[in-house]
């Protein structure tokens, strides 16, 4: 940026690195959901299957390497099936165009029906590689979720499908929706098979899968093939194409936690004083509510994080009496009880987040336990702290030099004192402040991006020595205070 700019914004990285330019012969990466909606899924499963499709919409779409590739298409299956996206589309037409709401329950499981329809689109759509020239499509995959006995004969459909697959052009996940249909659901498989069951299971759960199996693999590959120009040979390339058949057969949010599972600890302090009445603490409610329903619905996040919410309003209050699994925030958690008064009182948020720290998180056990995870630390504020600060803000300050916590301070007022703002930092040499705005875009912007900071996080630590490495997070997209 040049000098004539004068503010801030001239510090911000220049180039995030995946702003990668791709041709218009890119490889795509076709993704078919063929989605039980026969009457069977009425109510509940129904509901939960339009917002699974929201979600993974909204998670795959915000990955640029993603977005440039994947291709959708939705198939229903109760009463007569029907391809509903009218073939496969782009994924960014997808979300303009696909209306959850238009999935509805009813009629009967014509999972026949729906095969034959997925061999037309795979006949038509799918783009295959020419020799010598265009290595078409990457291998589709393909989710069927079912939750009922079929009705109509599928298994010759099938038949015509398992010779495209030994062609290496898809694989077929099944997803069983149901505890009676295991025989068929093996009988379907073409890759792994996934139980959800139909007690307590969660759609959106698995949905959150799905959008993981696609983010993890096939992107990668591609910047790997655009950045380097690396030419694969066929038989590399469907080696590289049967990472997807080796998914585990039960998902990864199936597996049974010791007691002894390590936690991520993530405090939000959030000012709720008077200047922030009106809109303002509107946008905070509904930025507090995403943060529960999207950091509870990550598998990874699900199992390991915690969450302390602590206001700073006419008095500081640690408002979840401690910290929290996210489940049981998201469940009782009542955003309506953040109401702006009163005046900042900092100082006290501070020595409640400090005694919270000592009291509430597990130290390592020499020899034994190693303790949780490295708090994550969000302070939200508008305004100056009118009470003392500074002596809290130096006790917690000595464990961000000590490497225990992690802060960022983010300031979400049109008047704010950057100096003071940067007094209550306490960050890296590197710099953990940032102005915000306060309109309602820039809340639901910082939100989004604590969310995404915490599952990202959660999932790092959720691998085998992935807490023993720095994870790299999104930088906050505000303006950096230096």
């Amino acid at each position: 940026m040049s000098e004539e700019r004068g503010g801030q914004e001239n510090i911000q990285p220049s180039t995030p690195k995946y702003q990668v330019a791709y041709s218009e012969g890119v490889r795509r990466l076709p993704v078919y959901f063929l989605l039980d909606t026969s009457q069977e899924m009425a109510g509940k499963p129904i509901r939960d299957m339009r917002l699974g499709i929201e979600a993974f919409e909204r998670e795959v779409g915000a990955d640029p390497f993603a977005a440039e590739t994947v291709q959708i298409a939705v198939i229903t299956f109760g009463g007569e099936a029907k391809l509903a996206t009218n073939g496969l589309i782009p994924l960014d037409v997808f979300g303009k165009v696909f209306n959850s709401e238009s999935i509805n329950a009813g009629g009967h499981t014509n999972l026949g029906q729906a095969f034959n329809i997925l061999s037309e689109s795979l006949h038509k759509d799918f783009r295959t590689p020419v020799e010598g020239g265009q290595k078409g499509d990457w291998k589709a995959i393909i989710f069927v979720l079912l939750g009922s006995e079929p009705v109509d004969e599928w298994k010759k459909s099938h038949l015509a499908l398992m010779n495209l697959h030994q062609q290496k052009i898809l694989n077929i996940i099944p997803i069983s929706l149901a505890l009676n249909i295991e025989e068929t659901i093996r009988n379907i498989a073409i890759g792994p098979i996934i139980n959800a069951g139909n007690e307590g299971y969660s759609l959106g759960k698995m949905f959150s899968w799905v959008s993981q199996t696609i983010l993890e693999d096939e992107p990668e590959k591609i910047l790997s093939e655009q950045k380097e120009e690396i030419k694969m040979s066929e038989q590399l390339a469907d080696n590289e194409q049967e990472k997807i058949q080796t998914q585990p057969e039960t998902p990864k949010w199936q597996v049974t936690k010791s007691e002894g599972t390590r936690r991520l600890p993530v405090y939000l302090l959030l000012d709720t004083s008077g200047s922030m009445a009106g809109d303002p603490i509107r946008d905070v409610r509904l930025g507090v509510e995403a943060f529960k329903e999207q950091v509870a619905s990550d598998p990874f996040a699900e199992e390991t994080v915690y969450v302390g919410v602590i206001t700073f309003g006419e008095e500081a209050n640690f408002v979840t009496k401690g910290l929290v699994p996210i489940a049981k925030f998201r469940d009782e958690f009542n955003t309506e009880s953040l109401i702006a008064n009163g005046q900042t009182p900092l100082g006290q948020a501070l020595w409640l987040l400090e005694e919270s720290l000592d009291k509430d998180i597990k130290a390592p056990v020499k020899g034994g336990d190693k303790g949780d995870w490295k708090p994550l630390i969000f302070i939200l504020t508008d305004g100056e702290p009118t009470d003392e600060w500074r002596k809290p803000r130096e006790a917690i300050l000595s464990r961000q030099q000590k490497k225990v916590i992690n802060l960022i301070t983010v300031g979400c007022g049109p008047r704010i004192n950057q100096q003071t703002l940067k007094e209550i930092s306490m960050g890296s040499p590197k710099g953990s402040t940032f102005i915000m705005g306060n309109d309602s875009e820039a809340f639901k912007k910082f939100f989004d991006w604590v969310s995404q900071t915490t599952s990202k996080i959660a999932k790092s630590v959720s691998q085998p020595d992935g807490g023993d490495k720095p994870t790299d997070i999104d930088q906050p997209p505000f303006q950096y205070i230096p």
